[in-house]
Order: C-alpha cells, then sequence, then structure tokens
C-alpha cells in the first residue's frame, strides 16, 4: 500500500484544475472563431487537411489574380486590334480612290497627310498600355511598343553559332527612310581583339532603293570611341572581348522597339498559355525580305513619301547614292529645275574630276602620292565609250613620288557600256588590284585627253582630288564632275570647281535650256568615289504605288483579323479559367468548412459542462485540502 502526500495531492489537483481550464479555453476559442481547428494541437489529425486545403486556397487565389489579369490584357489587346483593323479598313479605302485616274497629282499630294495620320494613330494604339505595362512591347512592357522614328537598336543580335565571345553594338541617327537588318561578320580567320589586332569585317545591307550594299571594312580598338561608319547614319563598334572569323552580328534598324517575347499566364500547375501580342505577329517583321518591305510601318511610310513625291511641282529632286560610295559619306545631292529638262537630262555626279580612283582596300594606298597619265591608244577616238565604241586608255605612273619624275607604264585599260564607266564597275590597275580607276560617262576625244601632257591629266592634286576621308566642302574645297544628256542625246560631262559654301545653289551649266542647281545638305560629307544619280523615276508614283498598297493593306487586315479571331479564343479559354477557379474555390472553402468548423451546440454544451465541473472541481479541491488539527496527530 502506497501513501499518497499532501504534495502529491496537491499537484494531482492543480494538474485537473489546469486540463479543464484549458478545455474550457479552447472551447470558448472555437465558439468565438467558429473553427474547431484553431493551431495544429488543437487536433493534429483534422491539421493536415486544412493545411493543404489553405494552400490549396492560396494557389487558386494566385492563380486567380493571373488570369484575370491576362483576361483583362486579352480583352484590351482584342479591342485595341478591332480598332486598328477598322482603320486599316478606312486607309484601304483611300488606297482604292487614289488608285484611279480621278485623283491629281496634287490632290495625291495633298492626301499624303492622311497616310502620315495612319501611320501615327496605328503607332498610338500599339503604345497602348495597362497600369504602365505596355500591351504589344513583348517582355518589355516598360518601354512603348514603336515610335515614328527609326531607331537603331543599341546591341547587335549575335548569330548563335558564333564562336567568340564579342558582340557589336551600334549608335548614330538613322537618316534613311525604311527599317533596315544590317549584318556584320568577321572576315577569315580572324582569332583576337579589336585592341590587339584590327579586325576586318564585311557589312551587308538592302538600301532605301531596294540595292544590296556590301563593303569591307575594319574596326580597329574598341569602345564608341573607335566606331566606324556603315551608312545612313549608323555607326558600329566592338567590345574588348575575343572574335572569331564567321562570326555574325545583325544590327536592326526600325520602329518596333519592344521585343517578340510571348508573356504567359499560368492556369493551374502544369498549364500554361501566352495572352501577348507582339507588332510583328501583327504588321510582320521589319527589314526587307525577299525583296520588299512587308513590315505595315514601311508600307505606310513608303506610301505617304511616294504620295508626297507625287506632284510635279517640287522644291528639289533627290540624286540617288551609289552602293559604293564611302559609309561615312553623308552629303545628299538635291537638284533644283524644270521636271522637263530634269528628267531628259539624267544627270550623274562624282566627286573628283573625270578621271576617278577609288581605294578598294581600309589599308593606306599609293593613290594619295602616285601621279597618273593617260592617252588614247586610237588617237581619232571620239564618243561615249561602248560597247561598239570602246575606249582604249593608255596610262603611266611615277614609280618614285616626291624623288623626280620616274614613269613606269601601266598597261591599258579599256572602257566601255558594262566597264569603267562607274564606281559599281570600276576597274582595277595591273600595278596595284586595290586602286580602281572609272571614268565620268560622257563625249570624249582626243583634245580632251591630249598624249603625255599636264594640262588635263590625272595627277594627285590637279587633274582629280583625293581625299583622305569625307570632306565637308564648307571648309574644304572639293571638285564634282557631272554628266548629262545634251539634246542630242550625247552625254556631255563638265567640273564645278571648287564647290561653295553647301548652303549656296550651284548652277549647273547645261546647253539646251535653264540651267538647274546643285545643293548640297549642310554639313553632310564628301569622298573620293562617291557618286550620284539624279533619277526621277522615284517620283509620280502615288498612283501606282497606291495600287501597290491595296493587297498589302488587305494582307495587314487579314493577319489582324486572325488575332482579333485568337484573341477571341483566349479570353474564351481564360473565362471558363476563371469560373473553374471561383467553382474550386468554394469547393475547398467546403471541404475547410467541414475539416475546421466547430459545431456549436456541441461547443456550447461542452463548455457549459467544462464551467460545472470547474466549479466542482474548485470547491471539492477546497473542501478536501482544508487544514486541520487532526492533520497533524
Amino acid at each position: 500500500m502506497f501513501r499518497v502526500t499532501q504534495a502529491t495531492y496537491y499537484r494531482q489537483a492543480i494538474n485537473e484544475l489546469m486540463r479543464m481550464e484549458y478545455g474550457h479555453a479552447v472551447l470558448s476559442e472555437q465558439i468565438s472563431s467558429g473553427k474547431q481547428v484553431n493551431r495544429p494541437s488543437d487536433n493534429p489529425v483534422l491539421a493536415i487537411p486544412g493545411q493543404y486545403t489553405h494552400r490549396a486556397l492560396d494557389d487558386i487565389e494566385q492563380y486567380k489574380k493571373c488570369v484575370d489579369h491576362a483576361l483583362t490584357w486579352v480583352r484590351q489587346s482584342e479591342s485595341i486590334m478591332q480598332s486598328m483593323n477598322d482603320l486599316l479598313a478606312d486607309a484601304q479605302s483611300t488606297a482604292e480612290q487614289l488608285a484611279t485616274g480621278t485623283y491629281t497629282e496634287e490632290q495625291r499630294a495633298a492626301l499624303s497627310s492622311e497616310v502620315l495620320n495612319t501611320l501615327e494613330s496605328l503607332i498610338g494604339m500599339a503604345n497602348t498600355s495597362i497600369n504602365g505595362s505596355h500591351i504589344f512591347s513583348g517582355t518589355q512592357t516598360s518601354i512603348p511598343a514603336a515610335d515614328t522614328a527609326l531607331h537603331i537598336s543599341g546591341t547587335a543580335t549575335a548569330d548563335s553559332t558564333n564562336v567568340g565571345e564579342g558582340n557589336i553594338y551600334a549608335r548614330g541617327s538613322f537618316t534613311g527612310q525604311y527599317s533596315r537588318n544590317i549584318t556584320v561578320t568577321v572576315a577569315g580567320s580572324y582569332n583576337s581583339d579589336p585592341d590587339t589586332t584590327d579586325m576586318p569585317v564585311t557589312v551587308s545591307y538592302v538600301d532605301d532603293y531596294g540595292r544590296t550594299v556590301s563593303f569591307n571594312a575594319t574596326i580597329s580598338g574598341t569602345g564608341s570611341g573607335n566606331a566606324i561608319d556603315v551608312g545612313d547614319g549608323v555607326q558600329i563598334y566592338a567590345d574588348t572581348n575575343n572574335y572569331r572569323g564567321g562570326d555574325v552580328f545583325t544590327v536592326e534598324v526600325g520602329r518596333h522597339l519592344g521585343n517578340e517575347e510571348s508573356l504567359e499566364v499560368n492556369l493551374s500547375w502544369d498549364n500554361r498559355m501566352s495572352y501577348n501580342y507582339t507588332l510583328d505577329q501583327l504588321f510582320s517583321t521589319e527589314g526587307n525580305v525577299d525583296g520588299e518591305w512587308g513590315n505595315l510601318f514601311d508600307v505606310l511610310y513608303g506610301w505617304y513619301d511616294a504620295l508626297q513625291k507625287d506632284s510635279q511641282d517640287q522644291d528639289y529632286f533627290e540624286s540617288i547614292p551609289a552602293v559604293t560610295n564611302n559609309p561615312g559619306s553623308s552629303a545628299d545631292l538635291n537638284v533644283s529645275g524644270d521636271w522637263d529638262l530634269l528628267n531628259s537630262r539624267r544627270l550623274q555626279f562624282q566627286v573628283g574630276g573625270p578621271f576617278q580612283f577609288i581605294n578598294d582596300t581600309t589599308s593606306d594606298s599609293t593613290i594619295s602620292v602616285r601621279q597618273y597619265q593617260f592617252y588614247l591608244e586610237d588617237s581619232t577616238f571620239t564618243g561615249e565609250p561602248s560597247d561598239d565604241n570602246p575606249m582604249v586608255l593608255h596610262y603611266r605612273y611615277d614609280s618614285d613620288p616626291g624623288a623626280g619624275t620616274t614613269w613606269v607604264d601601266g598597261g591599258t585599260i579599256t572602257v566601255d557600256s558594262t566597264s569603267g564607266n562607274s564606281p559599281e564597275n570600276a576597274i582595277s590597275l595591273t600595278d596595284d588590284p586595290d586602286v580602281k580607276f572609272y571614268l565620268a560617262q560622257g563625249y570624249y576625244d582626243v583634245s580632251l585627253i591630249p598624249e603625255w601632257t599636264d594640262e588635263n591629266n590625272a595627277v594627285a592634286g590637279q587633274g582629280f582630288e583625293v581625299y583622305s576621308g569625307p570632306v565637308d566642302p564648307d571648309t574644304t574645297s572639293v571638285k564634282i564632275t557631272y554628266s548629262y544628256l545634251d539634246d542630242d542625246g550625247v552625254r556631255r560631262w563638265n567640273t564645278i570647281d571648287p564647290v561653295p559654301g553647301t548652303d549656296q545653289d550651284i548652277t549647273l551649266d547645261i546647253t539646251g535650256g535653264t540651267d538647274p542647281t546643285l545643293s548640297i545638305n549642310l554639313g553632310g560629307t564628301l569622298d573620293d568615289g562617291d557618286y550620284w544619280e539624279l533619277d526621277l523615276s522615284q517620283y509620280q508614283q502615288g498612283q501606282e504605288t497606291s495600287q501597290e498598297c491595296i493587297p498589302k493593306l488587305e494582307d495587314a487586315m487579314t493577319s489582324l483579323l486572325g488575332s482579333i479571331s485568337d484573341a477571341g479564343a483566349r479570353q474564351n479559354r481564360l473565362e471558363v479559367r476563371d469560373v473553374l477557379l471561383d467553382d474550386d474555390f468554394l469547393l475547398k472553402i467546403d471541404v475547410l468548412e467541414r475539416v475546421e468548423s466547430t459545431d456549436l451546440t456541441t461547443a456550447i454544451t461542452d463548455l457549459a459542462m467544462y464551467e460545472t465541473l470547474y466549479k466542482a472541481a474548485l470547491s471539492s479541491t477546497a473542501s478536501i485540502s482544508r487544514v486541520t488539527l487532526a492533520n497533524y496527530l
């Protein structure tokens, strides 16, 4: 038999009282919260499914937020795309009207502002945002999707097959009209960095006239301070990493500012859906593809430009530069004068005298120090060089410039209709293949090319000019040779020497009509070998361009309608998912009610029982534990 001590009794009594007090507190909390599980210790068995259900509710709430966000995005996108389609329908109606002969040139030119407004309105719609996020910018939602001006991408896109670690960067203010992809390829077996070894590259792109421009260049050094010109105001430069021959980079010039990446929404654990539309999807990619500009912004701007140039009444007419011009040259040669006269004269311009040399390498050339002399092999030659009347020129050069005249025979050069009569078909010299020669197109005879005389020979600094790079004719004396067709269709040539300031009109001496004038844009630069042609066929194209725009606008609307239909399907899918999430939420709440909710009737009854037991226990404990003298006897 064990004896229960007073201490044991007190300890047991206190434990029981505390247990009943805890039970009372738990029931009070269940009644006040309405839940039978307020913490895992309340009921570990029920707490586990309750926690899973709470987590599922959090997931559902997050999914619902994502779906609601995507649904708002898709609805807004659909609305904007419908507005774009309506705008293009109006533009198509305008194109159909302008494609007929019922409008005059002046009326078409006046309506060019409507086309420009359409372009600007489309760009404004493309820049729609929701809470600061631009909906057509791909994943770059913090920036607008497009701009009316053409922008140069700061970082070139490196080809996935590149071996080198370096990249190409671009800068400048683009002066072209259409979007452009400029391909830069590291040449040969190069394996170094431009700070250590000059890096040869090949640059290629399609210019605004649809011609492929391709030339070799050299990047010496790294960083923007060593940028090189690649045409129309674009400059490229390299970083300090290693490059390998064959590495390819693409510099993009366009109105699209965002990217083409998809935004995706989580519909469930393993179910994702893209919900955005990009400008490439809606309006086609930028740049010249398969011989034409298919991007809608390019199409509209080209249409606007054609309508602007539709009238014969122009302040000036733009000369088309040759693809061989120095990429750093920024001069625009514009001619003012009577349309009919200029259209018949077919003016051409080249920097320097009629005998012109160009250097086909980036290294220093003997062209800048050598003297060249020419004479006609056939002293009876007269007329324009052609296949039926080829001009054979014999030339010699000074083999030791600066040390006295030591002439060396260089051989002959044959100029005809396809050889040596423009920069595009310049002839390589036998003694120095890097130096090429061409002759201004025109009428020649022995009186213009006397034998071994100094009057008109092609001597550096005399018969032709040699410049070390693009020069500003405002500050440097520059000679320009121009040629034209006379009344009999014979091409004649003349020179301007020097060209006065570019802010002045330069009178061209052309027989058989009012002399036109030439102007050069202020600050524009020229270089040896630069060549232009005044081709008025780019004008008076408003009606034809309007006709060409009709199917292109139809294609754009077809693309938009496809995206609108797709947006409707995505919207339906998101709405269905939104309803399912709501249903799933209610089911989880029901499960949670069954798992966690308390039975108030039972809880109140149990609470009353606990209160009664607690009071009884207190009374009993007090009575039993009362101390008397008998306890010590």
